[in-house]
C-alpha cells in the first residue's frame, strides 16, 4: 500500500505534462539534432526524439540506458559542452530541471551558444520560487507520510533491501549535484530542514536563485535573447498526487517551474513562432 505515488511513475508523468506544453504546437521531427542534458533514466530523450530526427541524450555519468529508436546516451560534464561537439551541431538543445544542479552555468550557456545552430533554440526547464517554499513547506509532512508508508510496508511485506523511503534516502544514493561537495549535515538538521535541491549554499540563496530575474540575466550574458518564458505543470517535487488541487492551482495561474526559450541574440530561428503564443 503506497500513501504517496511511486516516485518513477510521478516523475514521468511530470515530464511528459511538460512535454505536452512545450512541444504541443510543433510538428514531428520538426528538428534535425537534439542535445539533451541531464539524461536521468531516458525517458525524456525517448520522447524527445518525436521531435528531432537524432538525439544525443548526455548526464554526468553514461546514463544506465541502451542506445536506440534515434537515442544515443553519452557521459558528457556539462561545463564541457563546447570541448565535446562541434560548432553549430545541434538546432535543439533542451535540459529540465538540470542548470540548477551546475556550479558554473555560464560555462553551460556558452557551450550551448557554441554548438547551437544560428537558426536553432535552446529550451530549459527549472523550478521556480514557489517551487522552493513547496520545498521548505512539505517538507515535514513528506517525512512523517514516508516513515508511516514503510512501516506499513515493511509490516505487510518484512523488511526489503532497497526499499524506498524518504526523500532523504533517495537523495542519498542518487546524487542531483555530483560536482557538489556539500558536508553532509546530521540526520536530526536533515529532518528539521531539507538541503537545498541545487547547488545554493542555503536554501535562503536558493529561493533567490530561483528568481525568473536571475535566469533571464544568465541567458543574456551568454549571448542569448529570450523568446518565451512559459509556465510549466504545478507539482510539489514530493509526489503526493493531489491531481485535484494541481488542476485547481493551474486553473488560476500557479506553476512551479519555468520553461525558457531562447535563440542566439540578433539570429533568427525559425522555431521560434511555435513558442511566441503558447503558454
Amino acid at each position: 500500500m503506497r500513501l504517496k505515488a511511486d516516485w518513477t511513475t510521478y516523475l514521468h508523468s511530470m515530464r511528459a505534462r511538460e512535454f505536452e506544453r512545450i512541444f504541443a504546437r510543433l510538428p514531428a521531427k520538426a528538428f534535425t539534432s537534439a542535445l539533451e542534458l541531464g539524461a536521468g533514466d531516458g525517458f525524456q530523450a525517448r520522447l524527445l526524439s518525436r521531435y528531432a530526427d537524432r538525439v544525443v541524450s548526455t548526464d554526468y555519468y553514461r546514463p544506465p540506458v541502451a542506445d536506440g529508436e534515434g537515442v544515443v546516451y553519452r557521459a558528457c560534464d556539462a561545463e564541457r559542452l563546447a570541448e565535446e561537439f562541434e560548432a553549430g551541431e545541434f538546432d535543439l538543445i533542451y535540459s529540465s530541471n538540470m542548470l540548477e544542479h551546475v556550479p558554473r552555468p555560464q560555462l553551460v550557456l556558452r557551450g550551448i551558444a557554441r554548438i547551437l545552430a544560428n537558426d536553432g533554440i535552446t529550451i530549459h526547464v527549472m523550478p521556480n520560487r514557489l517551487w522552493k517554499l513547496s520545498h521548505l513547506a512539505l517538507h515535514w509532512p513528506n517525512l512523517a507520510l514516508s516513515v508511516v508508508q514503510r512501516a506499513m510496508i515493511t509490516a505487510t511485506h518484512g523488511r526489503q533491501p532497497g526499499l524506498e523511503g524518504t526523500v532523504l534516502s533517495r537523495e542519498a544514493r542518487h546524487s542531483n549535484n555530483p560536482k557538489l561537495d556539500r558536508h553532509r549535515r546530521a540526520r536530526l538538521r536533515r529532518w528539521v530542514l531539507p538541503d537545498p535541491h541545487g547547488v545554493s549554499p542555503t536554501n535562503l540563496t536558493e529561493f533567490v536563485a530561483f528568481g525568473r530575474g536571475r535566469w533571464r540575466d544568465e541567458f543574456e550574458r551568454a549571448g542569448f535573447e529570450i523568446v518565451a518564458v512559459l509556465k510549466g505543470p504545478l507539482a510539489s517535487g514530493y509526489g503526493f498526487g493531489l491531481d485535484s488541487l494541481r488542476i485547481l492551482g493551474e486553473t488560476v495561474g500557479l506553476t512551479s517551474e519555468f520553461v525558457y526559450v531562447a535563440r542566439k541574440a540578433r539570429s533568427h530561428s525559425r522555431h521560434a513562432a511555435y513558442f511566441l503564443t503558447s503558454g
